[in-house]
């Protein structure tokens, strides 16, 4: 394609505000967009261009590394082109959190979010609150059971 040759794009998906500023994914809420994905996948090509919704995500990466939560892994991930964290019980029980990290322009921040099986958008905790989003990612995977 040529320097002038016309480009057309697609729309990149957004993470909308959360539907409730406290609210919490159910125990049933699981989307693991990164199955069939490698852990690695585009995440070297993203760093750069979304630094500011990575550093976020290795904070909180860092917090489950320090506060040595034995039964969970988490891992950076790529998922629709942007990082996300990826959650998931060692035991296998209770499938994938995925995290992601977005702008809620009505709160002048970011935060940590995730989706539940339905689509909808839930903030766990503003970006700045690493350990608070580890806390309650924790005890959203502890609660979930085998299906």
């Amino acid at each position: 394609m040529g320097i002038h040759a016309k480009r057309t794009h697609t729309a990149l998906p957004t993470i909308q505000p959360p539907d409730g500023i406290h609210a919490r994914p159910a125990a049933t809420a699981a989307l693991d967009a990164n199955k069939d994905r490698p852990p690695c996948g585009l995440l070297p090509v993203i760093t750069s261009v979304h630094s500011e919704r990575l550093e976020p995500l290795r904070a909180v990466q860092r917090c489950f590394s320090d506060t040595r939560v034995r039964d969970m892994a988490c891992v950076l991930v790529e998922a629709d082109g942007y990082p996300a964290l990826a959650v998931s019980r060692l035991d296998g029980i209770g499938g994938t959190l995925t995290l992601g990290c977005g702008y809620v322009s009505a709160q002048g921040r970011w935060w940590i979010m995730t989706r539940h099986a339905d689509g909808r958008t839930v903030g766990l905790a503003p970006a700045r609150e690493p350990l608070k989003v580890t806390q309650v990612v924790i005890a959203e995977m502890r609660r979930r059971t085998a299906a």
